[in-house]
């Protein structure tokens, strides 16, 4: 397994299906093709029309990034698919550090639970990684169908934003399935520099405030007055900046 994986557990056992008792009697929800889209050749999203795909298919990637998502729903469209063609599960979530990593997990578990069936099997697997194009391309092959949230974007080189499914249809060279409305987008973490941006802002304005009030104090008034003035205009100073800094330190 690639040197990349942070965590992997084996196949779910197969054991009692809450759902599923018995493969002849069972009677699958239809798939909800409406919901479904597809990048293909690095094209723009379209409707997904050709659902023969489905019979060449042996196993459904899920993309689970780390934005909140109605796991029911989300549990729900996977399981059809796969009872409905017999396709084996990987979940995968992508991660960057070890609290991504641990929530990602906890994630991935409940959906895994959710879909359990005995007609296919289900993996899960988290990737320390922080590009997602890299992190798949070990898991992936040619009888694979990717399914990829349609909210979730990434920034190329130039910070220009694109959905992630265009990236993976780029990079993989095959088409990339997508589903929408299940997936909320949350605010991507700042990068360190960014967090920092505004107490460093306030930090200059206040030098440069309290440097033209010293010039002018060391300008016009001399002799012990204005030694005493130019003190006390320093400590308020730092009384500003001890401010400013707690208060930067409350909002980063």
């Amino acid at each position: 397994m690639p040197g990349k994986a942070t965590w992997k557990d084996d196949p779910l056992a197969e054991g009692f299906d809450p759902i599923v008792r018995n493969r002849t009697a069972v009677n699958f929800p239809s798939v909800d093709f409406t919901k479904l889209s597809v990048v293909e050749n690095g094209g723009p999203l379209k409707t997904w029309t050709d659902h023969s795909v489905l019979l060449t298919v042996k196993r459904l990637i899920v993309i689970v990034p780390e934005e909140d998502v109605d796991e029911a729903q989300l549990s729900r469209q996977i399981w059809n698919l796969a009872a409905n063609y017999r396709l084996d599960v990987l979940l995968i979530s992508v991660v960057s550090s070890a609290d991504e990593s641990l929530a990602a997990r906890r994630r991935l578990t409940t959906i895994a639970a959710m879909i359990r069936a005995k007609q296919f099997k289900v993996e899960k697997q988290v990737v320390s990684s922080h590009r997602w194009e890299k992190a798949l391309r070990p898991f992936w092959r040619q009888t694979d169908m990717v399914l990829c949230p349609a909210e979730r974007t990434v920034k190329n080189l130039f910070q220009r934003t694109i959905p992630l499914s265009q990236v993976l249809s780029d990079h993989l060279k095959t088409p990339v399935y997508t589903f929408g409305g299940l997936y909320q987008p949350s605010n991507r973490k700042r990068s360190p520099w960014l967090r920092e941006l505004p107490f460093w802002v306030g930090f200059l304005i206040i030098l440069s405030i309290f440097f033209y009030f010293e010039a002018n104090v060391g300008q016009s008034v001399h002799g012990w007055v204005g030694q005493t003035l130019l003190v006390v205009v320093m400590l308020i100073e730092i009384g500003f900046i001890y401010v400013w800094n707690l208060i930067a330190g409350k909002i980063k």
